[in-house]
């Protein structure tokens, strides 16, 4: 089990939730409306999730063995257009990762142990010019190295 191994499951899962555009494993610094249509949009929308460590804490079990808590955290973005009712497109996807995670306790075999995906926010930000929906969710996640 290691970081990669962990974020690179979430990312691949991340994918298969339907409405989902690009994912990405980790943050992309946009500046301009260039780098949103580059790196957030998809299908004509912007649509993205990146995933990424916030934190990491660690605990010795053993002589040879640590525990380590991550807070992995999915960025979630979504166009904001009050004429399609897009905030509750983007409930609907945070709703949907949630689904993917709640019952995947060991992320595939990369985990010890896995919480439940929390929202930490769920609101509008700017980001590169551009008003966006924006979802901050953790998911929390055990490993055990030996």
């Amino acid at each position: 089990m290691a970081l990669n191994d962990i974020i690179d499951y979430c990312v691949t899962q991340a994918l298969t939730v339907s409405g989902i555009g690009v994912v990405r494993d980790h943050e992309r610094l946009v500046v301009d409306d260039k780098g949103i249509r580059d790196h957030f949009m998809a299908a004509g929308v912007i649509n993205a999730v990146e995933i990424t460590r916030r934190a990491s804490r660690a605990r010795a079990l053993t002589n040879q063995g640590v525990e380590r808590d991550h807070d992995i955290v999915f960025h979630v973005y979504y166009g904001l257009q009050e004429s399609s009712a897009t905030e509750l497109i983007h409930r609907n996807l945070v709703e949907s990762l949630f689904e993917k995670f709640r019952l995947d306790f060991r992320l595939g075999g990369n985990a010890n142990r896995v919480e439940p995906l929390q929202v930490e926010f769920s609101g509008q930000i700017e980001k590169a010019g551009k008003l966006l929906h924006y979802a901050t969710c953790i998911l929390p996640v055990q490993e055990d190295i030996y």
